[in-house]
């Protein structure tokens, strides 16, 4: 039984292997799950341009944020009163870079009622296979009138 795996050359070679690849895991994913990723940074509460805002028209705000990756989010967005009206999600597509820009993409829904409103949302990015990390922003408080 010289060339069996149990021979006293291979063992020691084997549980090194395991040992050595066990920790390169534990290391990755502990890389993954903890690295202070350096994603998105936004200026807030942005500034509503066109406020008040008629129910079924776009409400327009001032979007002022540096991106520092190449990764493209999903944004979640909310009208928040006394409840939470969400929006339709966005998956915008955009570089690295500092952007200054007027958006026009969120329609106050024609059912809502009149009052005071903040449009909430949240970019999200999948940074690698384990981790997601999510960043939320505001407008200021806004009118929606009849």
């Amino acid at each position: 039984m010289k060339n069996s795996i149990w021979d006293s050359r291979w063992l020691p070679r084997m549980a090194f292997v395991t040992l050595f690849t066990t920790a390169f895991i534990i290391a990755l994913v502990a890389y993954w799950m903890f690295y202070p990723y350096r994603l998105v940074e936004f200026e807030t509460p942005m500034e509503v341009i066109n406020s008040p805002v008629r129910r079924g028209e776009v409400v327009n705000y001032r979007l002022k944020f540096c991106k520092f990756t190449d990764l493209q989010p999903v944004i979640s967005r909310r009208l928040i009163n006394n409840f939470t009206i969400a929006l339709p999600s966005l998956s915008p597509q955009s570089g690295k870079g500092c952007v200054d820009l007027i958006s026009s993409s969120t329609i106050v829904p024609a059912h809502l009622p009149a009052g005071k409103y903040k449009l909430e949302m949240s970019s999200s990015y999948q940074v690698n296979p384990l981790r997601v990390i999510t960043i939320p922003y505001e407008t200021e408080e806004f009118d929606v009138i009849e």
